[in-house]
């Protein structure tokens, strides 16, 4: 199809990173060759390292947390070996502990050959990118530079992305080409039936899915302990929803109805959630600002 002689309503975009392990250096070059912020590759944990480290012995040991130390920043973890008696009953026999140093990745137990290996399996965990890595790499990277919508939610690796993000899709597209692996750049015409009811579809659950996020990290809230700068954000985010839902409106016909309830059943909430918010201050001596009982917050 030549894109030229289409109105355009967005291309659906597909990817999988299967197979793929590379190293972190390897993909910041080639996220710097497709024109992708580094700053979308998150920075791996020292705990995850380990994780992955000692992933090899999960058949053969428990190992459980001991203790943390936050100020020595250390972990201390308590292996126990997992065997079978005589008559085939199994028996957890005390190993030995161990402790990681999570600023270093240093590993401290009686087995100084175990804590040489731990160290040196941790480094290259840090230091590696599997395909799970690199599909949240552009997960991050679609979320934060455009629209994007999951075609097959269960599955993933297949998004609509609007038509005025063509450079975001095709940084995509050549971040894969660079790796090695195949990328789809699919066109979705304007008035096309299939193409606006499996984009409807998409869109519709997503922004549902989005809402019914923000609603439950609203409800998770600490009335004693959140900060105004965290309820900004999320009546921020609902005015985003309900912005893209409007631009959306004609393409989902009377869907769009069932995403607006959905929205103002949320914002219905996070104004409740506020009132408690606002008590609970005033109860503690905080100023608040005047709210009246049944009054929503402006969205």
């Amino acid at each position: 199809m030549n894109e030229e002689f289409y109105d355009l309503r967005g291309h659906i975009l597909t990817y999988s990173f299967r197979g793929v392990k590379i190293s972190r250096a390897r993909a910041i070059d080639a996220l710097r060759d497709a024109g992708i912020d580094s700053e979308f590759l998150a920075k791996k944990s020292t705990r995850t390292g380990w994780s992955q480290a000692v992933k090899d012995l999960e058949d053969s040991k428990i190992i459980q947390v001991l203790s943390k130390d936050n100020k020595a920043k250390t972990i201390t973890f308590q292996f126990n070996d997992i065997a079978k008696d005589g008559d085939g009953s199994l028996k957890y026999p005390y190993d030995m502990q161990v402790t990681l140093h999570t600023d270093t990745g240093d590993v401290d137990s009686r087995n100084e050959a175990f804590n040489a290996t731990t160290k040196a399996k941790i480094l290259e965990a840090l230091d590696t990118l599997n395909a799970n890595d690199l599909t949240r790499l552009i997960q991050k990277f679609l979320k934060g530079q455009a629209e994007c919508y999951a075609i097959n939610p269960e599955v993933g690796g297949a998004y609509f992305v609007p038509v005025q993000y063509p450079k975001v899709v095709d940084s995509v597209v050549e971040f894969c080409r660079l790796l090695g692996k195949a990328a789809g750049k699919f066109p979705v015409p304007v008035r096309d039936e299939d193409g606006d009811r499996s984009v409807a579809d998409a869109i519709v659950s997503g922004l549902i899915t989005e809402v019914e996020a923000l609603k439950a990290s609203v409800e998770a809230f600490d009335p004693s302990k959140v900060r105004d700068s965290t309820i900004t954000k999320k009546v921020e985010a609902y005015q985003k929803a309900k912005f893209r839902l409007e631009g959306y409106k004609e393409l989902l016909a009377e869907q769009a109805s069932k995403v607006d309830s959905v929205i103002a059943e949320a914002q219905a909430d996070l104004s409740a959630k506020i009132l408690v918010i606002d008590a609970v201050r005033v109860l503690q001596g905080d100023e608040v600002d005047d709210v009246e009982e049944g009054e929503e917050v402006a969205f």
